[in-house]
């Protein structure tokens, strides 16, 4: 979180969360044509495709068409039944008291 009032805060969560929801509205637009001779099917990379939507709205004159063709280059396979869990650790909030004068 940047914002110290609790406003600032709302706000970025809700940017947030419209951003993710419009990342999942591209992802779901988005047709991965499944290979007979792979093993694995494929979906969307999800933190690529986040990245590519943020860049979209960065950029004045940004293609839609554009947009979709270069999230679909990155897929990843989808690997059911493995065995290494994911060590997912809460981060803390760090607070911005450089911010505060002297």
């Amino acid at each position: 979180m940047h914002g110290k009032k609790d406003d600032f805060v709302k706000q970025e969560i809700y940017s947030a969360m419209t951003m993710m929801n419009f990342c999942n509205r591209i992802e779901n637009e988005i047709v991965i044509h499944q290979k007979q001779e792979n093993i694995h099917e494929y979906r969307v990379n999800m933190k690529m495709a986040m990245y590519l939507c943020r860049q979209f709205f960065r950029t004045k004159n940004a293609d839609s068409k554009k947009l979709i063709k270069d999230i679909s280059k990155y897929v990843e396979p989808v690997r059911p039944g493995r065995r290494d869990t994911r060590n997912i650790k809460a981060k803390s909030f760090i607070g911005f008291v450089y911010r505060v004068s002297a």
